[in-house]
């Protein structure tokens, strides 16, 4: 398994360099630019949670998430990915929102749960 894993972070390691300059770079949420940012977000996940990571796998990328509260979608327990490149690592304890789809999260779909990105949710129509 260790080897598999170090030879695939040789091959990001080489391949990164010849990747555009803004291949990672994306405009988070913020209180200020919500209104603007929210609704496409919505539009482009299946599955919006405010959720607790349970179990991480040994990737570091992929992690069993408990459903606290569910935006948009139904579920009680969600298997996640999520990708190397702008990926996000979890931690088992995690608490954030999950903008999902279908079942992979990225480094610019996790927030942590701040009021102001509840209450916006929440005027979006998404509150259960």
């Amino acid at each position: 398994m260790r080897s598999a894993v170090s030879l695939l972070l040789g091959v990001v390691l080489f391949v990164c360099p010849f990747l555009p300059a803004n291949a990672c770079t994306w405009l988070g949420l913020s209180k200020e630019n919500v209104a603007q940012e929210l609704p496409a977000r919505i539009s482009k996940a299946d599955t919006i949670v405010h959720g607790l990571v349970i179990s991480v796998g040994n990737d570091g990328i992929s992690a069993r998430i408990k459903v606290l509260r569910a935006f948009k979608g139904e579920a009680d327990v969600l298997d996640v990915e999520s990708g190397l490149l702008c990926g996000h690592i979890f931690q088992t304890g995690d608490e954030r929102i999950y903008f999902i789809r279908e079942g992979h999260v990225s480094g610019p779909t996790v927030y942590a749960v701040w009021d102001w990105l509840v209450a916006s949710l929440h005027s979006a129509g998404l509150a259960k």
